[in-house]
């Protein structure tokens, strides 16, 4: 499995890059504000190091996005169950949701 950055958090980036193994690859998933600029070592990268910038799974969006749609409305993509919210007050809940939803969420 390689190395996936979704924190969006540049410090975590420039930590990951330095622990990449020989032949390793970082995607980076989260994207910090624009302009954002890491800091790592670029001799590092040489023998194989690879970071690779990936949006929307690395899809190509014109038909991805048709093709999530199509899978919804088929009843193939349970979005119901990937994502649900809880209030704050129930942050007990959102911690106990392992195995209802994928991504529980804290709305404040």
């Amino acid at each position: 499995m390689q190395p996936t950055q979704t924190t969006g958090v540049v410090p975590v980036l420039d930590e990951l890059v330095g622990a990449l193994a020989v032949g390793g690859c970082c995607a980076v998933v989260g994207a910090p504000r624009t302009g954002s600029r890491g800091s790592f070592d670029v001799a590092r990268l040489l023998p194989g190091r690879t970071i690779r910038g990936v949006t929307l799974g690395d899809s190509e969006p014109k038909t991805f996005v048709q093709l999530l749609a199509d899978a919804y409305r088929r009843g193939a993509l349970p979005l119901d169950r990937i994502q649900r919210r809880y209030r704050f007050e129930e942050i007990n809940q959102a911690a106990a949701a392992s195995g209802k939803t994928v991504k529980p969420v804290l709305v404040f």
